[in-house]
């Protein structure tokens, strides 16, 4: 499959109905989904992987992960309105994702590859942190996306943990109007796109 075919496929994930504030829920775009899936491909960390959606939303990481030949796809998501959209969503594009309802803080589950769009704190501080500590406790390779601004504190934490980290690229990525507090329709955020690699996987490459 090419990138460009995935990224039609990705666009047909179900939006996010009500985003709840608190939880930061916002659809990734599916060129940067696209993106980041196939570089990750590219990087060894999909094929034959066990893989998992780590706040899957309706389960774009996912979906993108079992197309591109991972052997186990996992999506975790606290939302059970969203676990039922990301099953219909995944059955109907035809791949296999095993749906888990839960919190992130609770994952314990070994994987090779964990992809996430975490929060980034605007609303909640820190909410970002269980995310990486999910990565840090269960996988040996993680893709994130942070505010570009942020990733020296997201470099300096996965080195407390014994973890590196690469700046892959950057992406605009829009957030549309949908909640009171926001004062226009859509503001477009530099994100960065990092990987983070435990420190026994480097030394394997």
């Amino acid at each position: 499959m090419r990138k460009r075919e995935l990224e039609i496929t990705l666009q047909k994930a179900p939006p996010i109905p009500s985003p709840t504030a608190s939880l930061e829920q916002v659809s990734t775009p599916a060129p940067i989904a696209a993106d980041m899936i196939y570089r990750a491909y590219a990087l060894g960390d999909i094929g034959g992987r066990k893989v998992a959606d780590l706040g899957a939303g309706t389960g774009i990481f996912a979906a993108g992960a079992a197309l591109f030949g991972a052997a186990e796809v996992l999506a975790l998501e606290i939302d059970e309105g969203l676990v039922e959209l990301g099953r219909r969503f995944s059955k109907d594009i035809g791949v296999d994702v095993e749906w888990m309802l839960g919190d992130v803080s609770s994952f314990q589950t070994r994987v090779d590859t964990v992809l996430m769009n975490p929060p980034f704190g605007a609303q909640s501080k820190h909410a970002d942190r269980p995310f990486f500590e999910a990565v840090f406790r269960c996988a040996s390779t993680g893709y994130t996306l942070c505010l570009s601004h942020t990733t020296a504190f997201v470099e300096g934490y996965a080195a407390a943990a014994g973890w590196s980290t690469e700046v892959i690229t950057t992406y605009k990525f829009p957030v549309h109007y949908a909640h009171s507090f926001h004062r226009k329709e859509r503001k477009v955020y530099e994100v960065a796109l990092v990987r983070l690699l435990c420190a026994n996987k480097e030394n394997e490459e």
